[in-house]
């Protein structure tokens, strides 16, 4: 009515009148906001930075300013929210006296005399002249879009409670001080932020065993499968196990005797959900609070990103209401991985931020020397190692092998197994040593808030999911950091057999690949063309203003690439990328290519030739190795097979079962044994293969190297 009553009264005017009638509105609106802000405590920093978390931004308190101020205020908002606690304790105690009730709320989703008398005392509280207004809490939690909403006083006595239970932990000052060296037990190092209940060892899954279900009935059979297919993993067998299953002590027997720093900073805990499936949720959410130390944990905090179903609504918010130090935080609109990371960063409190899936399980010990690590030095990044939890049985193997993580040139990660076979074989003094990788994976891993930050955490414009990994792990290389995985922290991580994330009206593989498109621009130098020689159809592709992010990169004067792959990823093969020498290796004679597709039994196979490159990449380098990025082409000293053999970057001359000459007439030939690689054709029975045969100039033996790419 005021804003209908205002536009009338500007189209009646003209000149000098309308000004002065827009200078009066421009006052009246100063004068209603200054009431409003003394009555509400809008203006208040603290709640602005809590209200925020919600919001499409990050939270606006900055270094910049009066910080003084800004702290006393903050000081002043700590000090004032817990009298107004005291006041309403006394005022409940008033309402025990005059009712002869209890005033203990119902469990009954705040149904019940317990949340009627709690609005008495609230009334009483707020009836005096002096009481500060309530603020609004239930912004804190908005909801998504197939949640049905819930009566107002259950939702008020969820978050209300979880606001006393924290300031009842800040009233009580408990921080973390161990003042005595904690030295590693079989069990618990320190006391955990919840005490794990008795496990039975009969039960599935107990001790991290594998799940197999049998006679199901129909209607499970199709439950089983529609929970496959909603989550990527079995939320049907995953429901069958406790939350609070034990795991195999999966940690080197030398890490029982290790010792870290008496006096370790605080952690912040952030998981980042979208459609989790809820007891592989719930699981993650136990085994920090039975496996965490209570003095390190400062916070769990459980981001949101807009989920949309319904198992993760209000029943979820009760649920975690119940637990210690987890807060609940929801996204009004489908934000991603890295900027709800970036958001809660932002109103992170501890001292150290540790990022972690929310599909793992802790196992004992494992965040200590995470944060012993970073506490000696502030630049280590550092990840757990991984063990590996199968989506579809729920067991758990002992994962040696993810210690060091590895990339390739399309921007793909992976894992260096010829490390886990040296690593089993170090006397167990070596083994409690940390290994330095070239990279994260982006999933699980700690890190120091204010380098978090001072890095510039994440690009805000990766989308959705992907390209994260490298980012944070070429940007804390160059930059000044380190990266380590740390063998006594062990972490299991359930494998799905798909992403099954919500990504708009484009497929996660675009998201992905779009995402390493902007990493590549900004921090891999000329190097870059390497992975678009790889992704050729990225090339017309848009990757959106990278201008900010280079601007950073030159702020921290971080170190080039090149002296990434010769410090931080020496055995890294760095491609020669010839023209006319690299793409699909393709018989004239068959019209196959050669594929890698079984690189692991060591035979190269022909398959028809699908253009996408991929699994039939090879380059013929310098050295006349024809390979990929991991494996050579090698022959036998004796027979006549064709095998597949690792082979790293090195500037010594390869073997000479190793080297080829590409004729002009298209044979590849060896001259350590004479002999021409030849095509076996397929069979009804059998795929085709190669071989080393005398030359005999027929069409089986003749090859054409071609980038398809280019005729396309």
């Amino acid at each position: 009515m005021y804003v209908a009553v205002a536009m009338r009264l500007w189209k009646m005017t003209r000149g000098i009148p309308r000004w002065a009638l827009a200078c009066c509105f421009t006052l009246l609106g100063l004068i209603m906001y200054y009431h409003h802000a003394t009555n509400s405590r809008v203006g208040s920093p603290k709640v602005e930075l809590r209200s925020s978390v919600s919001n499409s931004g990050p939270p606006q308190l900055t270094r910049e300013g009066n910080s003084e101020t800004v702290l006393s205020q903050v000081r002043y908002d700590v000090t004032n929210l817990l009298a107004r606690v005291d006041m309403l304790s006394r005022a409940r105690k008033k309402c025990e006296q005059e009712n002869g009730e209890s005033t203990k709320p119902s469990t009954n989703s705040g149904r019940g005399q317990g949340t009627n008398l709690e609005h008495r005392s609230e009334q009483l509280m707020l009836g005096s002249n002096n009481a500060p207004k309530s603020f609004p809490l239930n912004n804190t939690f908005t909801k998504t879009q197939n949640q049905r909403a819930k009566p107002k006083s259950s939702e008020d006595h969820t978050v209300r409670s979880s606001l006393q239970e924290t300031l009842t932990f800040i009233a009580k000052g408990e921080r973390n001080t161990p003042k005595v060296p904690i030295k590693s037990q079989d069990t618990q190092f320190l006391p955990t932020v919840h005490i794990k209940p008795p496990s039975d060892p009969n039960s599935p899954g107990e001790n991290g065993a594998a799940v197999h279900l049998r006679d199901l009935t129909e209607a499970e059979k199709n439950l089983r499968n529609e929970l496959l297919e909603k989550y990527g993993l079995d939320e049907f067998v995953s429901r069958k196990i406790s939350l609070h299953r034990t795991l195999p002590y999966s940690r080197p027997e030398s890490c029982r005797t290790q010792t870290y720093l008496s006096n370790l900073p605080t952690v912040s805990i952030i998981v980042v959900l979208h459609n989790e499936a809820v007891s592989v949720l719930k699981r993650t959410l136990h085994s920090i609070l039975d496996n965490t130390p209570s003095a390190l944990l400062q916070e769990v905090l459980l981001i949101d990103d807009f989920s949309n179903n319904v198992d993760l609504g209000w029943d979820l918010e009760d649920y975690i209401s119940r637990l210690p130090r987890i807060r609940l935080v929801r996204s009004r609109r489908r934000e991603g991985l890295t900027r709800a990371r970036i958001r809660a960063a932002h109103v992170a409190s501890g001292a150290v931020l540790v990022f972690l899936d929310s599909h793992v399980e802790c196992n004992t010990g494992w965040l200590e020397p995470l944060v012993d690590r970073i506490a000696r030095d502030r630049k280590t990044v550092v990840s757990p190692g991984i063990d590996w939890i199968h989506g579809d049985t729920f067991g758990l193997d002992y994962g040696t092998f993810t210690h060091r993580v590895t990339w390739g040139w399309s921007l793909g990660f992976g894992f260096d197994y010829a490390h886990d076979q040296r690593w089993v074989k170090l006397p167990a003094h070596e083994q409690v040593k940390p290994v330095r990788t070239p990279m994260l994976l982006g999933g699980l891993f700690a890190i120091d808030r204010e380098f978090f930050r001072e890095l510039g955490m994440y690009d805000p414009r990766l989308e959705y999911w992907g390209g994260e990994h490298f980012e944070i792990s070429f940007k804390v290389w160059m930059c000044g950091g380190s990266i380590e995985t740390l063998a006594c922290s062990r972490v299991g991580h359930v494998w799905g057999s798909r992403k099954t994330y919500s990504t708009g009206n484009k497929t996660l593989d675009y998201w992905t690949q779009r995402n390493n498109m902007r990493v590549a621009e900004v921090w891999m130098d000329s190097y870059k063309e390497h992975f678009y020689i790889r992704q050729p159809h990225l090339r017309k592709r848009t990757f959106g203003d990278i201008s900010e992010r280079r601007r950073l990169r030159e702020r921290l004067q971080c170190r080039d690439f090149r002296w990434y792959l010769d410090n931080a990823y020496p055995d890294l093969y760095i491609p020669d990328d010839i023209p006319g020498h690299y793409g699909q290796v393709r018989n004239n004679g068959t019209d196959t290519c050669l594929d890698w597709a079984s690189r692991r039994d060591r035979v190269l196979k022909l398959f028809p030739c699908h253009h996408h490159l991929g699994n039939q990449f090879f380059e013929l380098n310098r050295q006349n190795q024809l390979r990929d990025e991991h494996s050579c082409l090698h022959v036998r000293a004796s027979g006549n097979d064709v095998m597949v053999v690792p082979c790293g970057r090195s500037k010594n001359e390869p073997p000479p079962l190793q080297q080829w000459t590409f004729t002009d007439g298209g044979f590849l030939y060896n001259a350590a044994r004479n002999k021409c690689l030849h095509a076996v054709p397929p069979s009804p029975r059998a795929t085709g293969k190669v071989t080393m045969m005398p030359c005999d100039l027929s069409n089986l033996q003749k090859w054409t190297i071609e980038y398809i790419w280019d005729k396309m």
